[in-house]
This record gives structure tokens, C-alpha cells and sequence, in this order.
């Protein structure tokens, strides 16, 4: 979610927290020592609640589902009225306690750190949401959700001014 001044900064952040959520199968590490504490392949619980995390955080940011790649969600917006943003931040609020639930004894070092990282991409989103209410006090927040794929197409209106211009 963007902030003052800083555009689409949240998001960025956002796509890095995807980014470290999904490279994290294709680094190249050296197998762990059997019996090491880094050897634990973790939760399986945990992998299920990071793609339904995914999926939900799509279904709430479709324009940032579309600069991810996830083409299913062009042409949608956010709910952005103010119950739709309400909604989102209950949302965020039931993820975070979900993620908080998994305890480090259960999850993999790697997945502890994701657990991490995640939280405080939540808590981040919080405060834009509720504490500074970036929706209603900043036009810049709206921005963040206006990525290059939705800049750069020309509108049937701007479609039809260019071809009247180009008549003239």
C-alpha cells in the first residue's frame, strides 16, 4: 500500500516480500547436516497459509496482482470505498493472527524469517490503513495502485482524440 510522498514504495516492498517468498525454493544452498537445527523442513501448515495469503492479498490489490504477473486480475480494481477499506484492514488483522499462531518450533529458519517478514509488511499496511488513514487524507495512496500497466494504456477516449488529431 503506497504512502506520502513515497508512491508506490508499500508496494515495492510488497513484491520483495513475494519475491523472498518464492525464491526461496530456487537459492542454492548446501544441504544441511543431518540432525542440524537448519535441517527442519518446516511447516507444511505454513506453505498453505502463505499461498492463501497470496490469494486473498490479490484478491484485495488486483491492480497489484497484475504487476506480479497475474494477468487473471486485469481490468479490476480494489475496493476502495470505505467499507471495502475497512474490510481489508480486518483482513489484515485476521492474517496477522494467523501468522502469529505459527510458533518457531514448527517452522524452518527460512520460514521463520518469512513469518517475520511478513508481519511486518502487515503491520506496515496497518498503519497506512488505519493509524496515518492514507486513503482518506492522501490522493498519492490511489497512485500506488495505478502501475505501469494501467498508465500506459491509452483509454478509448484518449484512442478516439488521438485519431481526431491525427485527422486534423
Amino acid at each position: 500500500m503506497g504512502r506520502a510522498g513515497g508512491g508506490g514504495r508499500g508496494v515495492r516492498v510488497l513484491a520483495v516480500v513475494v519475491l523472498i517468498l518464492f525464491a526461496g525454493g530456487c537459492a542454492s544452498t548446501p544441504a544441511p547436516v543431518p540432525g542440524s537445527p537448519g535441517q527442519a523442513s518446516g511447516s507444511a501448515g505454513w506453505a498453505k497459509y502463505v499461498g492463501d495469503f497470496e490469494s486473498g492479498y490479490f484478491e484485495r490489490s488486483p491492480t497489484f496482482a497484475v504487476q506480479q504477473g497475474r494477468h487473471e486480475y486485469d481490468g479490476r480494481l480494489p475496493d476502495w470505498s470505505a467499507a471495502g477499506i475497512r474490510a481489508g484492514a480486518q483482513w489484515l488483522h485476521q492474517q496477522r493472527t494467523r501468522a502469529e499462531m505459527f510458533v518457531d518450533e514448527e517452522l524452518s529458519a527460512d520460514q521463520r524469517f518469512e513469518r517475520q517478514y511478513l508481519l511486518s509488511r502487515i503491520n506496515e499496511d496497518l498503519f497506512w490503513l488505519e493509524r496515518a488513514e492514507q486513503p482518506f487524507t492522501n490522493p498519492s495512496f490511489y497512485e500506488a495502485y495505478s502501475g505501469p500497466c494501467y498508465r500506459s494504456c491509452k483509454t478509448g477516449l484518449e484512442l478516439r482524440r488521438s485519431v481526431v488529431d491525427q485527422d486534423r
